[in-house]
């Protein structure tokens, strides 16, 4: 079977595709949550759109979309030739798109030639079973070079929107669900985190505990904050009291000391909670070491500073060899003045 035999049978899967209506998102009016999510990715990523994107053997549809032109944005759905999102569901890998006008697949796509997206990130949600049910996805309508930090940004996001599905899924199947705080996220490769809505830690998951090397009784309440570096702690606890405020989403970079003693650049994204009445119960959130990327951030800056340094140098040295030029030249020529004393051609040659 061809690669294009194997994608077309991978989107017509019938357990897949039971999965998709199970998620009871399809054709269903936009779902808050994963609206609160989209918007996110806009603020995380800094990018033009986001979507959430469920991708039948037909059609994709949004259930929920931030950013996109019409009439994407009103209809909520498409034909499947207009999707990106299909080839994430297929190969049930993520996928990154600097210029879609450049690429084999989507240049003649009418996402690109009539919605006019040109870069693309997405990342597949799948369903408890192993489905791929479809995606979460960031656009932007210009040229853009994904950076490492917005794809693991836009990993940790899909964590939440996997959540949600299966959470929806399992209800689905009639089994008992489990805590909300508590849904597939021991065992995300992530450092997860819920706070109540008077901004006291109630959850962490495995991954936090590997990091502090603490009990989890040491984190719960606020002795979470006991790790933050002392310079940034007052900004971090005065953004978590907004953001819990505000019933808003939470972004911070900030300092924390890990199990050997180090303090790590962390970034942290959390959105908010709500419970099955549909009341605020604080934020869930995701925190990522990325202090490789901060030490290479800044090792390029110097760099370009070095640089700049070097030739700003040389445009000195350029302009300040013109000004010797005249001065040596106009110097030669009075040497060979008659009548000069010697004291006079002394001075000269000096």
């Amino acid at each position: 079977m061809g690669p294009e035999k194997d994608h077309v049978a991978s989107l017509r899967d019938a357990e897949r595709l039971a999965a998709v209506r199970r998620t009871g998102l399809l054709d269903a009016p936009p779902e808050p949550a994963l609206e609160r999510l989209t918007r996110l990715v806009c603020q995380t990523l800094g990018c033009a759109g986001a979507l959430v994107c469920l991708v039948t053997d037909d059609r994709q549809f949004f259930a929920a979309q931030r950013g996109l032109p019409e009439p994407a944005a009103t209809d909520r759905q498409s034909p499947l030739d207009y999707s990106m999102c299909q080839y994430v569901v297929s190969r049930r890998a993520p996928l990154m798109v600097e210029d879609a006008r450049d690429h084999e697949l989507f240049r003649d796509s009418p996402a690109v030639t009539e919605l006019g997206i040109v870069a693309y990130a997405g990342m597949p949600l799948f369903a408890p079973d192993g489905h791929v049910v479809g995606t979460l996805a960031a656009v932007d309508y210009d040229r853009r070079q994904w950076s490492e930090g917005d794809r693991t940004a836009l990993e940790d996001l899909a964590m939440f929107a996997t959540a949600e599905l299966q959470r929806r899924l399992t209800r689905a199947t009639d089994a008992p669900p489990p805590p909300a705080d508590q849904v597939d996220y021991a065992s995300l490769p992530a450092m997860v985190w819920a706070v109540k809505t008077d901004g006291s830690c109630d959850y962490v998951n495995a991954r936090w505990l590997a990091f502090t090397g603490r009990p989890i009784g040491a984190e719960l309440g606020h002795g979470w904050a006991d790790r933050l570096h002392p310079d940034d702690r007052a900004a971090v606890m005065s953004q978590l009291q907004a953001a819990i405020a505000d019933r808003a989403p939470f972004q911070a970079e900030y300092r924390m000391q890990r199990h050997d003693g180090q303090y790590r650049w962390l970034l942290d994204v959390g959105v908010p909670r709500f419970g099955p009445d549909g009341s605020f119960t604080g934020l869930v959130g995701v925190a990522t070491d990325v202090t490789d990327r901060r030490q290479l951030e800044q090792r390029l800056v110097r760099a370009e500073r070095a640089q700049a340094i070097g030739q700003l140098a040389g445009g000195i040295a350029h302009d300040f060899n013109n000004l010797l030029t005249g001065i040596i030249g106009h110097a030669a020529l009075l040497q060979e003045e008659p009548g000069l004393s010697a004291l006079a051609q002394e001075d000269l040659a000096q």
